[in-house]
């Protein structure tokens, strides 16, 4: 572990390249670094891991006050970079009696303890929503390995009347795609419910349960085969 600047390249690159592989994860420019730091303290610290080639694998933001930790930021490249982060603050044990700190909802970490005595808070932190479904679908990832298929999705949007319409999408080779083709399933929702569904905070069925997704049960099974289902990671307000 080293310790560097706020504005050091290794940290800065990390996160460039944790993003890349991060569903729903900000690219952050100069305005949004800016943001990012605006009310921190002087003495937040960035620590960042090197693996034995000297290669930046992780990295976290702190802040050590009153014995307390306040962790602001944790990424990892992989799982080495992942247990040397936690031996990190591990070794901090003789200067804290706490530590604190934020992470996105679908983060282990009290699974990943043997035996850790954790309190953990689940709270909205932004909302999402689609302004674009058209142009959305076209650059949405679907499962490359989900069968090719043709689903008509009927989409209510009250505020914005380019949404509100049926849309006829075709699922191919992990691409998304609107077509005239004859749709073999067909479901119904909200503008909100179809954000929720695509930026994979709750599935198709769980969404039925629920009564926001209305079709049949084989377009409901179909829908959930085709999309991708991870949780974004969302760090940064836009």
């Amino acid at each position: 572990m080293r310790r560097v600047g706020w504005d050091n390249a290794d940290f800065i690159n990390l996160h460039t390249q944790f993003a890349q592989q991060t569903h729903g994860c900000l690219f952050r420019n100069n305005l949004a670094w800016e943001e990012y730091w605006r009310w921190d303290e002087d003495d937040t610290v960035v620590a960042v891991y090197y693996s034995t080639e000297s290669k930046p694998l992780g990295y976290m933001v702190y802040l050590i006050k009153e014995s307390v930790m306040h962790i602001k930021e944790m990424i990892y490249l992989n799982r080495e970079a992942q247990k040397g982060l936690w031996e990190y603050i591990h070794a901090h044990d003789s200067m804290i009696d706490e530590v604190r700190g934020n992470t996105y909802f679908n983060e282990p970490i009290a699974f990943d303890m043997d035996d850790g005595d954790i309190r953990e808070t689940i709270r909205p932190y932004i909302m999402g929503r689609i302004v674009d479904v058209e142009q959305f679908f076209e650059k949405y990832p679907c499962d490359p390995s989900g069968k090719n298929v043709c689903i008509s999705i009927d989409v209510a949007d009250s505020v914005l009347p380019w949404n509100n319409r049926t849309f006829h999408v075709l699922f191919h080779k992990g691409r998304c795609s609107l077509t005239d083709k004859k749709a073999g399933y067909h479901v119904s929702m909200s503008i909100a419910t179809l954000t929720t569904l695509l930026l994979g905070y709750k599935t198709a069925s769980q969404l039925c349960r629920l009564e926001r997704i209305q079709g049949d049960a084989a377009s409901v099974r179909c829908l959930d085969d085709v999309i991708l289902h991870k949780p974004p990671y969302i760090s940064d307000y836009i």
